[in-house]
């Protein structure tokens, strides 16, 4: 689930640089301008492998996403602080484990009936037409998110009632998935941009925390370098590098049952292209590794010990109208 929603969290954003005249430095700020529209499409690819679970060898679960999200610029304040509506357009979602295969697709006419795909369908659906509202500091700061708690509310009514080995699981992502704990998982999407003008080579650094709910506080540390300005048909278009260092530094709040979990550090790496003439994204890519230790077992009884690593590929791309 963090997985999924996290994805939410990626850059649905509409940068604008403005470049010198000898092409060979950036100022980069948020733009906004009241009225506009983008839309955006993600495709996250996840594979996460399993081993030394009993009688299970190694196991790999695979996940397919793709979103479409449009972006609405509702007010720019005085201070160029945005505030921007983000509203979930589509969604499509395919699973693949050694349990089955799950496919949800908002877009199609027919709705699953069978189970789990019907429960999954039942999350989904909630979240579909739904938006958050973003407030956002030229410097890519998230002020607040409102909608978040309300939208996860609607996905948890949707579903039956919850038994006891399961409560525990979806308290723990209701936990994690307010407005509050949602507003650092948009803010490394957004990232943070200098107050001073960059020139090719250039970094800089931000950090922040998001809360998972089965590892606890995850403190990331991002690098950015402007690798390039390239001019393509009358547009500059910056290339900025990313790189992603992420480290559990806190337990989770509140134990799932019968599982443990203790993150390696892990690492992502990626580029940000944007038009600095229209002032927007064009493209985004990224690929991560998080590996994992597990401890799994019913209390009172010798735990399991297994390893897991979570590889992830996501592309965001400009839909044009």
């Amino acid at each position: 689930m963090r997985m999924r929603l996290a994805i939410l969290a990626m850059p649905l954003v509409v940068i604008a640089g403005v470049v010198s005249a000898s092409g060979q430095d950036a100022t980069l700020r948020y733009r906004w301008i009241k009225g506009d529209e983008t839309r955006y499409r993600f495709s996250q690819q996840a594979s996460t492998t399993m081993s030394g679970l009993p009688g299970l060898g190694e196991m790999t679960i695979g996940q397919t996403m793709v979103q479409v999200v449009r972006n609405t610029v509702q007010d720019v304040t005085a201070d160029n602080t945005a505030i921007v509506r983000q509203t979930f357009e589509s969604i499509r979602l395919e699973a693949n484990s050694p349990a089955g295969r799950t496919v949800f697709d908002s877009t199609a006419p027919d709705k699953p009936s069978d189970s789990p795909t019907a429960t999954v369908a039942a999350m989904m659906s909630a979240m579909v037409g739904e938006s958050i509202t973003l407030a956002i500091a030229p410097s890519g700061t998230i002020l607040r998110v409102e909608g978040m708690t309300a939208i996860f509310d609607k996905a948890m009514k949707a579903l039956p009632p919850q038994g006891p080995a399961t409560a525990p699981v979806f308290d723990q992502l209701k936990r994690s998935m307010n407005d509050d704990t949602f507003r650092g998982m948009v803010e490394q999407g957004f990232g943070f941009f200098p107050e001073r003008s960059v020139k090719v080579g250039d970094t800089w650094t931000s950090q922040s925390d998001v809360m998972n709910p089965l590892l606890g506080r995850i403190t990331t540390v991002r690098t950015y370098r402007l690798d390039r300005i390239e001019s393509r048909e009358g547009a500059s278009l910056a290339h900025i590098a990313v790189t992603l260092a992420m480290k559990q530094t806190g337990p989770a709040a509140t134990a799932i049952p019968g599982i443990n979990a203790a993150m390696e550090e892990g690492t992502s790496t990626g580029e940000i292209v944007f038009d600095a003439t229209k002032g927007r994204v064009q493209q985004a890519t990224f690929s991560s590794e998080m590996p994992m230790n597990l401890s799994i077992g019913p209390p009172g009884t010798d735990p399991v010990s297994a390893k897991g690593l979570v590889r992830t590929t996501l592309t965001m791309e400009l839909v044009e109208k």
